[in-house]
């Protein structure tokens, strides 16, 4: 399989994530951060490389092979473990962690697959209309995850915080 043939923005998915989960009273900025820091991650577990447009002045992403690799093997990761100390003795915090630990595999599952069907669109046009069809529906499904994360990440966020 040939990886890299999908390139998108924050600002992309960003704009997406808000019309999908019609957060029409939502702050786009605040969204674009949020988006972008999870970029950062991605491109730090080494899932993503970034590149920049130099016309546009724009950063490209593009999914890596790791990212392949790393839902291939079934570890666990080592940053997203670390990523999400919950309490101990709260199971509730636990099962949500483990919840956003599954969200998080499922996510990557969806990321490859999103640009498995970039990629058959244009090596086969004669099916450009129906992967372009299920492109959209995973890409949806994708952002309706984001969302789900985000909750998750909010509630054991305050849960540390708070004590």
């Amino acid at each position: 399989m040939s990886l890299g043939h999908c390139t998108f923005t924050v600002t992309d998915v960003r704009d997406q994530l808000l019309t999908q989960l019609e957060f029409s009273n939502a702050d786009p900025a605040k969204a674009r951060r949020w988006v972008a820091g999870k970029f950062v991650t991605f491109e730090r577990w080494g899932w993503l490389e970034k590149s920049t447009d130099e016309i546009k002045n724009r950063d490209h992403f593009k999914i890596l092979p790791k990212l392949h690799n790393d839902i291939a093997s079934g570890e666990p990761y080592e940053d997203l473990a670390s990523s999400s100390p919950v309490q101990e003795d709260s199971n509730a915090f636990q099962n949500l962690s483990k919840e956003l630990e599954q969200y998080r595999k499922t996510i990557i599952t969806q990321m490859s697959e999103i640009e498995e069907y970039k990629r058959v669109e244009h090596a086969y046009p004669e099916l450009k209309r129906l992967a372009t069809h299920r492109f959209q529906a995973v890409r949806d499904e994708n952002y309706r995850l984001l969302g789900k994360m985000k909750a998750l990440e909010n509630l054991i966020t305050s849960a540390e915080k708070n004590g």
